[in-house]
């Protein structure tokens, strides 16, 4: 059990060996010990459970800390994961800055042109969304850049449809 950040075990069985690997003696019972010597938590073995791609950010960015063994490659693809994650949310006023300029250009010609422009913008933004996390995951570019490449795109291209707005 898990109390006070530390691994409390209950009613357990200590076994010693030789070096040979023979038992040393019978079995010690303790009724109660505090583990000081296991340094996860509770967080860190429901990490483990779950899928990597069911992970937050924030679960991500524990597991990389606490995990020192992992390959570079694998930290590579994580952080790409865990940066596309923050990347998410600014989606919304990514597509809202360059959604209303669009939206009032070509309400002048008509609601399916406004539809087809949506359409195509949302697929180049899906398909350097995945380029970016190839590059990123693949290491030709940094994971910083591979889970943020299309957001920084498009934050770039927004004010030149604001602009041609006006």
């Amino acid at each position: 059990r898990w109390l006070d950040g530390h691994w409390w075990f209950e009613d357990i069985r200590i076994q010693s060996y030789k070096e040979n690997g023979d038992l040393a003696g019978p079995p010690d019972i303790v009724l109660l010990k505090e583990m000081r010597d296991l340094f996860e938590t509770p967080k860190t073995f429901m990490a483990e459970i779950k899928d990597i791609q069911n992970l937050s950010a924030r679960e991500i960015r524990h597991y990389l800390r606490t995990k020192k063994g992992i390959s570079e490659n694998n930290r590579d693809r994580l952080k790409v994961d865990m940066h596309s994650r923050l990347a998410a949310p600014f989606t919304c006023l990514i597509v809202t800055l360059i959604g209303v300029p669009i939206g009032a250009h070509t309400g002048r010609r008509g609601a399916f042109a406004g539809i087809v422009t949506a359409v195509v913008l949302f697929f180049v933004f899906y398909i350097l969304q995945l380029i970016g996390q190839a590059l990123g995951k693949n290491g030709h570019i940094s994971p910083f850049l591979g889970g943020w490449l299309a957001t920084l795109i498009f934050t770039a291209v927004s004010p030149l449809f604001i602009h041609r707005m006006k």
